[in-house]
């Protein structure tokens, strides 16, 4: 393992920095040292404050880096946050909001979709039931996840509630205008429960936060914060992970196909990403920690996401994995807690897999003590890509420490 250096050069670009070369399986690594984003006040510990990046391409090339600035909860999510912008593939960084505000909102990454137009359909604040007096019809399930959840019928929880669920705020480059256009993005409900955390009393609604793969004129996102009945019309025990698809470039969403769930009602199925491998099938990673630390699943469907393989196990943790295809045909996959890991897949099959390689090693006996694991990843090139990440030790001077939002360039090659 490789550990990492958290300083940046003074230099002018990723090419005035010698990077870090390894041998790793049947790889060459490159690590060039990470570039800063964004540092907390010194001293700064609140979980939720300083995480979470997300890094995205905005139409005309420059990168876009969001991060959340506040506690990490469902009744406080939503609203426009902090945002950083670079005009040289990620090696410089100024605070910058982009004019449509939307595109601000922490864990909401902005997706190419075909035809010019690229889409983010953000998170958004959530319906409080208390002050909003949203009538809840009989608890139909439970779930423990950090926390007792409720189920309830969405059908039968008035109109407020359902229109809410079914249409999603929503942002839209349109190439002809040059502008962002808001829209509202329609979300199949058919079967949706709602879900609501006992202590917070708000209702969270669906959005898209993770890569949409095009196959063809398809798009496809992996979804799991709008519980559903299972086929057969079975209440979910826990997280359930769906396809879903969009035939009108992510106007509309529907139910594709169930990715995964567990029924021994044991495993959480939650933060799945969806890649297009080199065979062209999918893969999809799955998160399953929850207050225990639990194996990283991944599962692969050969139909185009309707139908998927048993989950098997990928690594011993991971959080919001991300994935990516390199157009040379190496899959990444970046995930953590503890820490900050990749996952190489050589041939690009998301079936063979390397060994991890550390950006940061963490402490397994402190998971959440290096970094908060969430990562965000984006493609430069066949061979090189960007890894957005937090570092809640970084050296602020003086012996003092912050938290920080890194970008680090990483390039991989395969060798005979």
């Amino acid at each position: 393992m490789l550990a990492a250096f958290h300083e940046a050069n003074a230099a002018d670009s990723w090419d005035d920095i010698a990077p870090q070369r390894q041998r790793h399986g049947r790889l060459e690594v490159a690590l060039w040292n990470p570039r800063v984003v964004a540092v907390s006040t010194i001293g700064e510990r609140r979980w939720g404050y300083h995480q979470f990046p997300t890094i995205s391409r905005l139409p005309g090339g420059r990168l876009l880096v969001t991060y959340n600035a506040g506690p990490d909860r469902d009744d406080t999510y939503g609203s426009p946050g902090p945002a950083c912008v670079s005009s040289d593939d990620g090696f410089t960084w100024v605070k910058q909001a982009p004019q449509e505000s939307l595109l601000t909102v922490s864990h909401s990454p902005v997706s190419a979709v075909g035809g010019g137009e690229f889409l983010c359909v953000p998170m958004s604040p959530a319906l409080d039931i208390r002050t909003k007096k949203v009538p809840l019809p009989p608890v139909a399930g439970t779930m423990n996840v950090y926390g007792e959840l409720q189920l309830y019928r969405l059908g039968e929880c008035g109109p407020m509630a359902q229109e809410f669920m079914a249409n999603i705020p929503a942002v839209r480059w349109n190439p002809d205008k040059k502008r962002w256009v808001r829209e509202t993005v329609r979300w199949e409900t058919d079967g949706a429960l709602a879900r609501i955390r006992k202590s917070e009393f708000v209702l969270a609604r669906p959005y898209i936060d993770n890569r949409i793969v095009r196959v063809g004129g398809r798009l496809l996102y992996p979804d799991y914060h709008l519980n559903s009945l299972l086929p057969g019309g079975a209440v979910p025990k826990n997280y359930a992970c769906w396809c879903m698809k969009s035939d009108d470039n992510g106007r509309s969403w529907h139910r594709h196909g169930l990715i995964a769930y567990d029924h021994t009602r044991k495993l959480m199925m939650g933060e799945p990403c969806l890649v297009q491998t080199s065979r062209n099938d999918l893969a999809c990673i799955i998160r399953c920690s929850d207050q225990l630390q639990r194996p990283m699943l991944i599962t692969n469907s050969n139909d185009g996401g309707k139908s998927w393989e048993p989950p098997r196990r990928l690594f011993d943790f991971g959080v919001m994995p991300q994935a990516i295809l390199l157009e040379k045909g190496v899959t990444v996959v970046s995930f953590g807690r503890p820490g900050v890991q990749l996952l190489f897949s050589p041939d690009g099959s998301a079936r063979k897999w390397t060994q991890p390689l550390s950006i940061i090693a963490g402490d397994r006996d402190h998971i959440d003590a290096h970094s908060c694991g969430y990562t965000s990843l984006l493609p430069l090139d066949g061979h090189s890509f960007l890894l957005a990440y937090s570092d809640f030790h970084h050296d602020a001077g003086d012996g003092r420490t912050a938290k920080a939002i890194l970008v680090r360039k990483i390039s991989v090659k395969r060798v005979p």
